[in-house]
């Protein structure tokens, strides 16, 4: 964790203190979270914390004291806090209340459902602490959550969604003999791999003439279990970790995503806008705000893993046997996501607006 001043590039600015975690490690939140800090950063100068844990830990506290500091003597025009889903939340309520103290208007973006799916006493206390805060979501479910377990007002809460950040990639010809199902994602027993690997294995038990292509990390306490049940199913390839032109390619080969998710903490993965943008239709578990990216025709999302694989299963046969099927959701996903991606980038520029009194009203 550290603490960093960064300025724009010229003219005198408005300063905004920022707390959040920032690459590395790549993942969905600190990549959104660093995209934040470069839409501020343009038009602010900005004291930021990062709240990945690395380095010494006394370096850490120091930065952390000095940044309260300043909240302390009101010096910030804004706070904006990527709130964490874990009890790392405890100190970024902290930075909070020191933020009330300075009278220092607070901006909470929130990532995680682990504490909107059931009331924890950390979050409770967090909230509590950010009354008259504006609440950035990713969705009007997760703004539905935070009035229904918390109290806090849908009037405080304004829709910001991760498709802002994900621009659109070139279509590509999927005309193939075969049906290609992918999965991206940090490879654990939480994010479905193992339900991947279960419903390219049934559908192919039924004739269905599909493969499967997987990428991202494998996380360390799955990887014998991982690679010995690739070497069941010879119709699975791994990729590896996939980035930049090699994630584009990855979607360019896939006719279908399928994200079987029960990560505590999911939100709105990017993964998905990732594979709308690329006109990847995809079939998911319900959890976070999934339902809404996929509930105009860009894919299906099922409650829970016993509907998603037989479900699942059903959706193949038809696109299998229905190619038009499959053209249509191409079609959707990409026009799901223009307009989300739209609509996201004119929530972000007011949300930057709103936070430094800087910038256009909207982004373009």
């Amino acid at each position: 964790m550290s603490s960093q001043c960064d300025k724009p590039t010229g003219g005198s600015a408005p300063l905004i203190a920022f707390v959040g975690p920032l690459p590395p490690p790549l993942g969905g939140f600190s990549a959104i979270t660093a995209e934040v800090l470069k839409r501020i950063h343009r038009v602010a100068e900005v004291r930021r914390y990062d709240a990945t844990p690395r380095g010494a830990r006394w370096r850490s506290a120091v930065s952390a004291l000095c940044l309260m500091g300043l909240l302390l003597r009101g010096r910030p025009r804004a706070l904006y806090v990527a709130l964490s889903g874990g009890y790392r939340k405890l100190l970024d309520g902290a930075f909070i209340a020191c933020a009330r103290a300075g009278r220092v208007p607070v901006y909470v973006h929130h990532h995680s459902f682990a504490y909107l799916d059931r009331r924890r006493w950390d979050a409770r206390w967090v909230l509590r602490l950010s009354r008259g805060a504006t609440h950035f979501v990713l969705c009007r479910r997760m703004a539905d959550l935070l009035r229904r377990v918390y109290r806090i007002p849908e009037s405080a809460s304004q829709v910001l969604s991760n498709a802002a950040f994900v621009e659109a990639c070139e279509g590509t010809s999927r005309a193939r003999g075969v049906l290609t199902l992918g999965f991206l994602s940090n490879i654990t027993r939480e994010k479905g791999v193992f339900t991947f690997i279960n419903i390219v294995g049934a559908a192919r038990a039924r004739g269905m003439n599909v493969r499967g292509l997987i990428a991202g990390p494998v996380h360390a306490t799955i990887q014998a279990e991982f690679f010995a049940a690739l070497q069941q199913d010879m119709a699975i390839e791994y990729c590896g970790p996939v980035y930049a032109q090699a994630k584009r390619e990855f979607f360019a080969n896939v006719d279908l995503l399928l994200f079987p998710t029960q990560y505590v903490n999911e939100a709105e993965p990017v993964t998905i806008w990732e594979a709308l943008a690329s006109a990847v239709p995809v079939l998911a578990i319900a959890r976070g705000c999934i339902a809404a990216q996929l509930d105009a025709g860009a894919g299906h999302a099922w409650p829970d893993r016993a509907a998603f694989e037989s479900g699942a299963l059903d959706w193949l046969r038809d696109c299998l046997a229905t190619p038009e099927l499959l053209a249509a959701m191409r079609l959707r996903a990409r026009a799901v996501h223009a307009d989300r991606h739209r609509e996201g980038l004119e929530a972000l520029g007011a949300a930057v607006h709103m936070m430094t009194g800087r910038g256009a009203a909207h982004e373009r």
